[in-house]
């Protein structure tokens, strides 16, 4: 409760109590209840009014009748932080170069991964270029750390270990020789945003 000063008359001050509108949003600590949380705050704090002038009306301060809270960021699920990663990767990878760029999902498949991102290098330093950027983007820009990587001395297929998402980097003929999309037939292609929008133009 916090106490508020009313002025009622000239020279004369009656104390009035507001109480406080800090009712939990959820998230362990006090908020501005109203709509976005479902609550309704039933008093507004005090607002100190100035002596109204003779002859002269003043506007009093809006009060908003529903305060909004302030958006909170909500978590990606799972799945979708796969996702993202696995676009990150695939986009990179297109920026750097790669060619036929492809994100399967995985998770009919086998619960062991989420997506596989497939790409063709033209060169041993290209390959290099390649892996280097996607690691560099997904550990710095989005937080996720590479778990371990395979192949990058030989670099005929280079292998990046993400955890749900697991980067493949081919030279042509190794590409050709495994052919990962015909051995997980079963898997979905995912659509790339950025080809379908440029194919829309």
């Amino acid at each position: 409760m916090q106490n508020a000063s009313r002025r009622d008359a000239p020279g004369r001050t009656q104390e009035r109590s507001w109480p406080q509108c800090t009712r939990s949003s959820g998230l362990g600590r006090p908020s501005p209840a109203g709509a976005f949380w479902g609550r309704i705050c039933d008093f507004a704090p005090p607002i100190n009014r100035p002596q109204r002038p003779a002859g002269r009306r003043l506007r009093s301060p809006p009060t908003p009748e529903s305060p909004i809270a302030a958006p909170v960021a909500i978590e990606p699920t799972p799945a979708e932080r796969s996702l993202k990663l696995a676009l990150a990767a695939a986009r990179t990878a297109e920026e750097n170069n790669a060619r036929e760029v492809t994100v399967l999902d995985m998770r009919a498949v086998t619960p062991v991964f989420d997506y596989f991102v497939i790409a063709t290098g033209n060169s041993r330093r290209q390959l290099h270029a390649i892996s280097e950027e996607i690691d560099n983007h997904l550990e710095k820009d989005l937080g996720d750390k590479r778990l371990g990587i395979e192949g990058y001395n030989e670099s005929r297929w280079i292998l990046l270990d993400y955890g749900d998402v697991v980067v493949h980097l081919f030279d042509e003929e190794t590409r050709g020789y495994y052919a990962l999309e015909d051995f997980w037939n079963q898997a979905t292609r995912v659509e790339l945003p950025w080809q379908a929008d440029s194919s829309g133009e």
